[in-house]
C-alpha cells in the first residue's frame, strides 16, 4: 500500500526558513523536490578497500557552500552539474546514501540523481562493483559478485567515516540509506534486510544456472543468507531485479523504510514479475511502490544519454522528464524518513497520471 509519510517542516539548514514545531500543515508550502535543492554539489573519487582485499574505486557527491567555477569530469570528460575542488559542508551532520549500479554499470550511472541529492544536503557514494562493470564484467562470476555487492556497499560507508575530508558530515550513529538500480536494487534491498531464500531460488531456477541463479554455485550452505548491513536505515530501489533469490519470506524480513520504483515499459525487470512480488512480500512493513507510466529500464539512469543505441531506452517517457520524477520521487520519500521532509503527499499528487502507486 502507500504508506502515510509523517508531515514535517523542513530543518532550516534545507529552507533557509525557521523550523517550528507546531507550524499548521496546512501552511507550509510544498517543497519542489524534483528541482535542484540549495547547495552546489561537489564531486570527487576515492579508491575503498573492499571485501576479498579488493579495490572499489567510488565516486562521492557531497553539498559544497560555493561553487568552484571547474565543472568536474567524470571520467575526464563527462560533465554535469558538479563542480571539482570544492570544500564539503560539513558544519552539521549530513544524511548518507550508499549507491550501487547495475548490471555491467558504473558507479556515475546515475549522475542526474546523485548529483541531486548532494544539492539538497547529502552525502552520496557509489563504488564500481568489481568485475560487474562496463569495463571489466566476467559473467562467470555473477554469484561470486552477488554475494559480495552488499559488503562492497557496507565497505564504502566504513570508508566515508574514516574520510577526514568529510570529518562533521557523517555521524557514526546515523547509518545510512542504500540505493540502488537493477542489479543495485536488488543490492540495496539486500543490504536493507531482505534474506535470500536459497530453497525458493533452487525452484526458480531448475536446472538453469544463469544469471542470479549462479548464486547458487557460491552459497553451497543452508536455505537462507543474510548479506545485510544493520546499519541501513532505509531504501530505495529502482527496477530492481532478481526477486528469485528473495522470494515471499526474504522479502518478508527487510523492516526498513523502503520505496520501490519500476517502469511501465521495462521489459528486462517488469513491474508485475519483479517490483510487485517484491512488494506483496513485504506489504506488513508498508513499502511505498510506484510505478512510472512510460519509464523504460534505463529511464533510472544516463544510460540513455550515454548510450542512446540500447533498444531499452525507447520508453515513451522522456528522459529529462522521467529524470525530474525520480528526483522528486527518492528525495520526498528520503528526506521523509530523515525527519526533516513534508512527505511525497505534498509534492506529488496522488492522481498524477505519470505514477500509479502499488496497492496492495
Amino acid at each position: 500500500m502507500r504508506a502515510r509519510l509523517t508531515l514535517l517542516p523542513l530543518l532550516a539548514a534545507c529552507t533557509g526558513a525557521p523550523a517550528t514545531d507546531d507550524a499548521d500543515d496546512t501552511d507550509v508550502a510544498p517543497v519542489a523536490y524534483d528541482a535542484p535543492g540549495p547547495y552546489v554539489a561537489g564531486a570527487r573519487s576515492m579508491d575503498v578497500l573492499g571485501p576479498e582485499g579488493l579495490v572499489l574505486t567510488t565516486e562521492v557527491w557531497f553539498p559544497a557552500e560555493r561553487d568552484t567555477g571547474a565543472p568536474y569530469a567524470y571520467l575526464g570528460v563527462i560533465q554535469r552539474d558538479a563542480v571539482a575542488n570544492a570544500t564539503p559542508a560539513c558544519d552539521t551532520p549530513r544524511p548518507v546514501a550508499v549507491f550501487s549500479h547495475g548490471n555491467t554499470g558504473l558507479r556515475f550511472q546515475s549522475i542526474f540523481l546523485s548529483e541531486h541529492l548532494a544539492s539538497h544536503g547529502w552525502v552520496v557514494a557509489a563504488p564500481d562493483h568489481k568485475f560487474n562493470t562496463t569495463f571489466d564484467t566476467d559473467t562467470s562470476r555473477t554469484g561470486e559478485v552477488a554475494l559480495r555487492r552488499p559488503g562492497d556497499v557496507a565497505a564504502v560507508y566504513d570508508a566515508l567515516l574514516a574520510d577526514p575530508t568529510l570529518l562533521g558530515c557523517v555521524d557514526p550513529d546515523a547509518g545510512y540509506v542504500a540505493i540502488g538500480h537493477s542489479f543495485g536494487g536488488w543490492t540495496a534491498l539486500a543490504t536493507a534486510g531482505a534474506t535470500l531464500d536459497l530453497d525458493h531460488l533452487t525452484v526458480a531456477c531448475g536446472d538453469d544456472r544463469g544469471w542470479m541463479c549462479q548464486v547458487l554455485l557460491e552459497a553451497t550452505t543452508g536455505s537462507t543468507l543474510d548479506l545485510s548491513d544493520p546499519r541501513v536505515t532505509a531504501a530505495v530501489a529502482m527496477a530492481p531485479s532478481g526477486y528469485e533469490t528473495f522470494g515471499p519470506d526474504g522479502m518478508a524480513t527487510l523492516a526498513v523504510p523502503t520505496l520501490i520504483l519500476g517502469g511501465s515499459e521495462d521489459d528486462l525487470t517488469p513491474w508485475d514479475v519483479q517490483q510487485v512480488p517484491m512488494l506483496e512480500g513485504m506489504s506488513a512493513t508498508a513499502p511505498e511502490g510506484a510505478r512510472l507510466e512510460g519509464a523504460s529500464h534505463y529511464s533510472f539512469s544516463d544510460a540513455c544519454a550515454l548510450a542512446p543505441v540500447d533498444p531499452y531506452c525507447d520508453g515513451s517517457l522522456g528522459v529529462d522528464e522521467a529524470h525530474r520524477l525520480i528526483n522528486g520521487l527518492t528525495t520526498a520519500f528520503l528526506e521523509d524518513v530523515a525527519g526533516r521532509g513534508q512527505g511525497a503527499d505534498l509534492w506529488l499528487p496522488p492522481d498524477d497520471a505519470r505514477v500509479t502507486w502499488w496497492t496492495p
